[in-house]
């Protein structure tokens, strides 16, 4: 047998040369380490929120043909239906109105590592600039809310004065000066709102946002999903991501229950009067 010894590998040549590159070796492993640790503490969670739902084909109003039945199964056109219907345009735009996931309400977080200094209580230096951005358990909550068709999507912010009073700056450069709890609006009542709860010191900046609806429907589409379990089971496994799992638990449970009205409707038989 002819050995190529030029194809042979010297092992301990190899060695001798990753012991000579030993510290730059190390210093990429521990650059690699803290890049991973801090792109973790920077990056805000996302939870999830799941179920399971098994639907039976009881009516015959929602049939496909028995040709198609023989190929796509005895459950496969009510569980298309059923999921046809979680993704209707209708349906999502209610459970936006119903849960008022147009509404943003948050705090301003420190540019980067904001999420880290809210999460691992990393205190700020007490100077008047970084004074609005927000630290651990600070959160802003509203009761009510409404722009003019204009600033839909522009961010508005409020800045808590202490003692349940706050200011805000609107798009249009007017500053209005409220309480908590009690409804605000500007002179011709384009603007209106009502915060419910703020928790934050004095100085603390927020920020209040209404997406459109068709904003507000595009982010529930993309953090939702739907699949049948199997095939032709007629169970669909739903999930729901986002950064509040009381959010998520709630917003599913809305679709959940809308789609299924929509689906009871759907299956009654039209009635023709005499």
């Amino acid at each position: 047998m002819i050995t190529n010894k030029d194809e042979e590998i010297d092992l301990v040549a190899v060695m001798v040369l990753l012991w000579r590159r030993k510290w730059t070796i190390v210093l990429f492993a521990l650059l690699g380490i803290f890049s991973g640790l801090g792109l973790f503490l920077i990056t805000p969670p996302t939870y999830q929120a799941n179920a399971l739902v098994q639907i039976e084909n009881a009516s015959q109003a929602l049939a496909v043909p028995k040709g198609f039945s023989d190929i796509m199964g005895s459950n496969a056109n009510s569980s298309t239906a059923e999921m046809e219907l979680l993704h209707a345009r209708l349906t999502l735009a209610t459970a936006v109105k119903k849960m008022r996931l147009d509404w943003v309400a948050k705090p301003i977080r420190f540019p980067v590592i904001g999420h880290a200094v809210t999460k691992l209580n990393i205190p700020l230096p007490d100077w008047q600039p970084l004074n609005r951005y927000a630290r651990t358990n600070e959160s802003i909550t509203l009761s009510f809310l409404k722009v003019p068709q204009a600033w839909l999507g522009l961010e508005i912010e409020l800045v808590h004065k202490g003692d349940d009073e706050f200011s805000i700056t609107l798009p249009d450069r007017s500053i209005l000066n409220g309480k908590v709890g009690s409804p605000l609006a500007n002179k011709d009542g384009t603007f209106a709102t009502t915060i419910e709860h703020i928790q934050g010191d004095k100085g603390r900046a927020f920020i209040l946002q209404q997406l459109s609806e068709l904003s507000a429907v595009e982010n529930l589409t993309r953090s939702m999903a739907d699949v049948e379990q199997g095939k032709n089971t007629g169970v669909i496994r739903l999930t729901f991501n986002g950064p509040d799992p009381e959010l998520n638990r709630r917003t599913l449970d809305a679709i959940f229950k809308l789609s299924m009205a929509k689906t009871s409707r759907a299956a009654q038989p039209k009635q023709r009067r005499a």
